[in-house]
């Protein structure tokens, strides 16, 4: 298919089914967004499990990754001379926070 007459046809029946059903179509359209979200997100887990080694469990692969240090959530030194810790990490949300709720459409609407 043509990427652009897919995105006009898309916008179209967006456009339609939000004139005709409103917020509560746009609400029920992004719970269903969301549970195909949470679908993929589950397949996808059993697929990687499903790739490991026959000898390798997925506590093991776990292990794996905790060894390589790829579990640490948050660095929670206060270090400026590290981008990536929970601080700077906190101080970001703020603006990013402030910024999507105070600007974007999706969120205003929820206020009036």
């Amino acid at each position: 298919m043509n990427l652009q007459w897919t995105i006009i046809a898309n916008c179209a029946v967006v456009a339609i089914y939000t004139v005709l059903g409103g917020t509560k179509a746009v609400s029920v359209t992004g719970q269903q967004q969301m549970l195909v979200i949470l679908i993929g997100m589950i397949v996808t887990a059993f697929l990687i499990a499903a790739k490991f080694p026959s000898d390798m469990s997925v506590g093991d692969g776990w292990a794996v990754t905790r060894e390589l240090g790829k579990t640490d959530i948050a660095d929670g030194k206060w270090d400026l001379s590290n981008r990536y810790n929970l601080w700077s990490g906190l101080i970001a949300s703020v603006f990013l926070f402030l910024s999507y709720f105070g600007t974007d459409q999706s969120q205003v609407q929820r206020h009036t």
